[in-house]
């Protein structure tokens, strides 16, 4: 009996660190999710509304905004293709800034 009893503790021990982490994932902790992003004004200005957005897991494929995918709070479909600061699309491209090249 007192076997039984060690095991149904560990057992709801196990169950509550579980819970906790998928709980942590939904709330937009590493393991992505969404993430609410206080109201704020840019320099310029322009007051930005509080809104929501998925976290940042560096997958750009996990975006609301990447085509394929749809925001669920406003249902807009995502519309990017590339992840920004993608080099050009050149077989000739030189990260140091030097395109112009004499090629034969």
């Amino acid at each position: 009996m007192k076997q039984f009893i060690i095991f149904i503790y560990a057992l709801s021990i196990v169950f509550t660190v579980i819970g906790d982490v998928n709980v942590s994932y939904a709330r937009g902790g590493r393991g992505g999710g969404n993430v609410t992003v206080k109201g704020y004004t840019r320099k310029d200005g322009t007051y930005i509304q509080p809104h929501k957005r998925s976290a940042p897991d560096g997958n750009f494929n996990n975006n609301w905004s990447t085509k394929g995918n749809v925001n669920p709070y406003t249902g807009k479909e995502g519309t990017k293709t590339t992840p920004p600061n993608t080099p050009p699309a050149n077989k000739h491209y030189n990260p140091d800034g030097n395109n112009m090249r004499n090629y034969k």
